[in-house]
Order: C-alpha cells, then sequence, then structure tokens
C-alpha cells in the first residue's frame, strides 16, 4: 500500500456579489478526477455543501483534493510537441524584438486570438510519480456569500464563517478576495469588505486578490498582458490606514475560471485559463508550506475523517523526517 503525500491547506474565499467566486471554486474542482478527502468518499461536486435554512446563500465548507498535474495544457502547433502559454508569448516578444515593424500587440495577438487551424490545446507531458504525488493538495475552501452594502445578512455569514474557521482548526493559509477584473477598484467597491477583513486577518496573514473574468486577448491588444499595476496601486491606496492591514502579506493574480463553449475556439486563452489557475495554487502551496512549519502536526489533520483514520495519520506522520523543510501529511488513500 503506498502513502501519498497531501498537503493540507485552509483558504477563505469572499468578495463582491458576482464577482467570480464560486466560479473559482467550481474551476478547481471541475478539473480534479478524484474524490475529495472525507469520510463519505462522495466526488467533489456532491461534496459540496449548499444547503441553507435560509433563504439567503450561506457559508459553505468545500474540501477538495488537488493534483496540479491534472491541470497542465499546453499548446501544440503542427503536431509537435505541446510548449507552455507562456513559452509561446516569451517566443512573440523575441519576434518583436527582432522585426521592430510588428509590434507587442500584434505578437502576442497572433498567438491569443488564433483559432484552432493553428493550435491545439494538448495535456503537457507528467512529470514523475514522485513529483506528482509530491504536488498534491488537499484544500479546505471556506466560500463567503456575495458581500453588498447594507447587507442585512452580514452578522450571520461572518459568524458562519469564524465557526467554519473553527471547524477546519482555528485558522487559515490565505484569504482569498475574488473582484472582478472590470470593476473599478473605489471605495463603493471595497468599503464593504472591510468588516470581514478586519476579522478574518486574524486567523490569516496573506491576502491573495484574483481579478476575475480577465480577458487575456483585450489585455494583450492594450499592451496590457498580466499587467495590474493600476490596481495594485488602487488597491494599496484604500488599504492605506486600515490597522488590520498592518503586517498583511498581499499578492495578486489575474484570472478566468469560467471556460466556455465559446472560447475553446481559442485554445490559447484556454491555456490561459489553466496557467493562471495554476499560479493561484502555486501561491496557496507557497504560503500553506510556509506556515506549515510553525504548526504542529496534528493540527494539520483533516477534520471530517474518523477518530482511527486520524489517529493513523498522526502516527505516520511522526515518523516523518522533521528536518525537512516542511511537515506534509501522509495519506494511505484506501483507507480514506
Amino acid at each position: 500500500m503506498t502513502a501519498h503525500e497531501v498537503l493540507c491547506t485552509r483558504i477563505v474565499v469572499l468578495g463582491p456579489v458576482k464577482g467570480g467566486k464560486s466560479t473559482l471554486v467550481n474551476f478547481i474542482a471541475a478539473n480534479q478526477p478524484d474524490a475529495p478527502l472525507t469520510d463519505s468518499g462522495s466526488d467533489a461536486s456532491s461534496n459540496f455543501d449548499t444547503s441553507t435554512t435560509c433563504s439567503e446563500p450561506a457559508v459553505t465548507l468545500h474540501r477538495v483534493r488537488v493534483d496540479p498535474t491534472k491541470i497542465q495544457f499546453g499548446l501544440c502547433e503542427d503536431g509537435g510537441q505541446p510548449r507552455s502559454l507562456s513559452s509561446w508569448i516569451n517566443s512573440a516578444e523575441a519576434s518583436v524584438a527582432q522585426h521592430s515593424e510588428r509590434s507587442r500587440a500584434e505578437a502576442y495577438l497572433d498567438i491569443l486570438e488564433n483559432c484552432t487551424d493553428r493550435f491545439t490545446l494538448q495535456p503537457m507531458p507528467a512529470s514523475s510519480e514522485e513529483e506528482a504525488l509530491d504536488a498534491r493538495l488537499a484544500l479546505e475552501i471556506i466560500e463567503v456569500p456575495g458581500i453588498k452594502d447594507k447587507d442585512p445578512n452580514r452578522e450571520r455569514n461572518l459568524t458562519e464563517a469564524l465557526d467554519k474557521i473553527c471547524e477546519v482548526g482555528g485558522r487559515a493559509d490565505v484569504i482569498v478576495l475574488v473582484i472582478r477584473h472590470t470593476s473599478p477598484m473605489n471605495q463603493t467597491l471595497l468599503d464593504p469588505l472591510k468588516y470581514y477583513l478586519k476579522q478574518f486577518s486574524m486567523h490569516a496573514r496573506h491576502l491573495l486578490v484574483v481579478h476575475s473574468r480577465y480577458d487575456s486577448a483585450h489585455a494583450a491588444e492594450t499592451n496590457s498582458y498580466l499587467d495590474l499595476s493600476g490596481r495594485i496601486a488602487a488597491f494599496n491606496s484604500w488599504m492605506q490606514n486600515k490597522t488590520f492591514g498592518d503586517g498583511l502579506n498581499i499578492t495578486h493574480v489575474a484570472m478566468n475560471n469560467k471556460v466556455s463553449p465559446a472560447l475553446h475556439s481559442y485554445p490559447a486563452q484556454v491555456a490561459f485559463c489553466y496557467q493562471q489557475l495554476n499560479a493561484f495554487l502555486s501561491e496557496i502551496r507557497s504560503v500553506t508550506e510556509a506556515n506549515t512549519e510553525a504548526l504542529s502536526i496534528s493540527s494539520r489533520l483533516i477534520p471530517g475523517l474518523g477518530q482511527e483514520a486520524r489517529n493513523r495519520c498522526r502516527d505516520m506522520c511522526a515518523k516523518c523526517d522533521t528536518s525537512q523543510k516542511t511537515r506534509r501529511m501522509h495519506w494511505e488513500m484506501r483507507d480514506v
């Protein structure tokens, strides 16, 4: 029987109404063939507890096991080996340097707006089994209903979210704030978030801002591909003098988490969706690994397991080499 290594990470997802929170969660889960790490053994989609006694959406806890090797996609040209989107973009950048008459926007759009007559989307070559196992994550995602100004359910939602944090061990690794890329980064949008961020920052010291529904082709056309500098400056300006922001580490990522049927006509734009999902998960993983060094092994056990499985997991973790940079949970998949 093989023991699989899984790093458990806990995130709180919040943001304005219609910002793309559920779309992000669904995009993460939709690409994972394995069942989540729960006693029930149900699949990820059916494991999402969306039941509520109220007419408004309730705080939801999702548990999803993520194997990043399942979301590694590249672009093939003329039946060749798949290359990552970033590799193609780098080639476009090099062509601009060599041919001054060609603009960067033209070079980028030649990739991003090219239909299936040039590119096909293909999985990237798999890593070794050891690397694949090492890359696995168990995400515990606390999703807060959309936040709006003068929300009568604010106290209920915050209380439920804090209860969920207690349920998964009393702390989170990352606060994920999801905001539409097209939404103005102003006080009207951000001020309703203060109440939540102040409370959640007591449980997590890293904030990851997701700029959702990012249009990569439009950004390339305006020479702003993956350039979030203006929005970051606006967000930092809003954060000034916010006491809860002291010592809060903030990073930003552009994402498009909805791979619509129409988008499949543009393989490079689909590749962009997966590229940025990997960037998101890489940041989550990096923060969690740093946090794990300071936590006891028992506090990283996934709630929802039977006591026997929890004891076995604790015993196995105790055998880990404590000189390693991070501590990971060992999991016997058959017994979960």
